[in-house]
């Protein structure tokens, strides 16, 4: 019987970080951060661990300028006053649907039920990611380098370390060989058909926009990403699939307004 042992749950039904900047004696809001519903799920069986995090939405807004005519970023529309420009949005999050999801699952291979309930995979990992606006704006992003560079500490003098070059790369080889070593003794104690990782991962969509304040430049939609990995003692095998993908100018009068668009069948 595979009793549990443990259970653990966790979650954060949202994270606000705004960040302000004081010019000419005014405070003004400069970035918001938004992070919703993030937790993770935790049990201990007799003979396995599941693990499961999520991710409900992200947003990441600048509060200086504005995105230009012609972008339309769906979704949910935090509460804001002025200028807003979504560098980063989540336009599915509607309470029903998480825009990232991860499910580890780690098997005994002691356990009865081990090729058929596990299918012989010691660790499995599924990832589903649905879908993601990243809007690029140059004005929104210069200012935030800008930001950046003035946050940066004043560089430290450097103190020599007492350790030569020659020195450490012997060491680094040393640590390399018992890490070689340990592998080696792993491959032998495994028997043959068992998988050791197995990771399936899905993106529903991805779309990039490029812009400035005054253009809307060109997006790309990336739609039905599918990749596959699976890890044996011997033999790794890789899948992927794509659905869709689109490069999208917006330019009035212009003459091939789709410079790629490639979809499935």
């Amino acid at each position: 019987t595979n009793y549990t042992d443990l259970e653990l749950t966790f979650e954060v039904k949202k994270v606000d970080i705004n960040l302000f900047q004081v010019e000419n004696g005014k405070t003004i809001p400069v970035l918001r951060l938004v992070v919703t519903s993030l937790g993770t799920n935790l049990a201990i069986h007799t003979y396995d661990m599941t693990v499961a995090a999520y991710l409900g939405g992200v947003y990441v807004q600048h509060r200086k300028f504005v995105a230009p005519p012609g972008v339309n970023q769906k979704g949910t529309t935090l509460d804001t006053n002025g200028p807003v420009v979504n560098i980063i949005n989540t336009p599915g999050d509607d309470g029903q649907k998480n825009l990232l999801e991860v499910h580890y699952t780690n098997a005994k291979t002691t356990s009865p039920e081990f090729s058929s309930t596990y299918n012989n995979t010691e660790q499995k990992i599924d990832v589903s990611f649905t879908s993601l606006e990243v809007l690029l704006h140059q004005e929104a992003l210069l200012h935030v380098l800008e930001l950046v560079d003035k946050l940066k500490p004043a560089p430290k003098s450097t103190v020599a370390s007492g350790q030569t070059a020659e020195e450490k790369k012997e060491q680094e080889k040393a640590e390399k060989k018992q890490e070689e070593e340990k592998r080696q003794v792993k491959k032998r104690k495994k028997a043959s058909g068992i998988i050791d990782i197995q990771v399936d991962a899905k993106l529903e969509e991805f779309k990039v926009v490029i812009c400035t304040e005054q253009k809307y430049i060109t997006d790309v939609r990336i739609k039905g990403i599918h990749a596959g990995v699976t890890m044996e003692t011997s033999v790794m095998t890789v899948t992927a699939t794509l659905t869709s993908i689109s490069i999208h100018d917006p330019s009035h009068g212009t003459l091939y307004p789709y410079i790629m668009d490639i979809e499935e069948g």
